[in-house]
């Protein structure tokens, strides 16, 4: 296997939360998150897709935030270890829940990407879940043989 690129980003979940708590936050999740990610996150805030302008506060907006964050952090690593070869947009990426304990995997939309590429990610909480750092290793699975 070849290693293709590394990306690495880091975030603070403030940051998300204080846009899962303005009320264009609906429109942020449906711009970051796949149809698979939204019906995931919907499965633990059901009221958050279907009321276009509610905010939400507490426990269920740090859970969003928390969310959020991570499949930024891990898309835009995704994004920097593939650039200029690969040019992806955020909904060509869908990361998908794993097992507890197990590393998240991420699938993409297009074909020629999910059978060109195979990807290692790596996240680690900090501070309470203030911080989350995301560095993805790809490999070009067709030199694999």
């Amino acid at each position: 296997m070849q290693c293709i690129g590394i990306g690495i980003d880091v975030v603070n979940i403030n940051r998300f939360v204080n846009i899962v708590a303005q009320n264009n936050c609906v429109a942020f999740v449906k711009k970051i998150l796949t149809a698979a990610e939204q019906q995931e996150l919907a499965a633990h805030v059901p009221h958050l897709i279907s009321h276009a302008s509610s905010a939400i506060s507490g426990k269920e907006a740090r859970f969003v935030a928390s969310f959020m964050a991570s499949r930024f952090s891990i898309k835009e690593s995704i994004y920097k270890a593939l650039y200029p070869t690969e040019v992806l947009h955020w909904h060509d990426i869908t990361i998908t829940k794993c097992p507890k304990g197990q590393k998240p995997i991420a699938l993409f939309a297009r074909d020629s990407l999910q059978s060109n590429y195979s990807c290692q990610i790596s996240m680690t909480h900090e501070q309470d879940n203030r911080l989350i750092s995301t560095a993805i290793i790809f490999k070009n699975s067709i030199l694999c043989g």
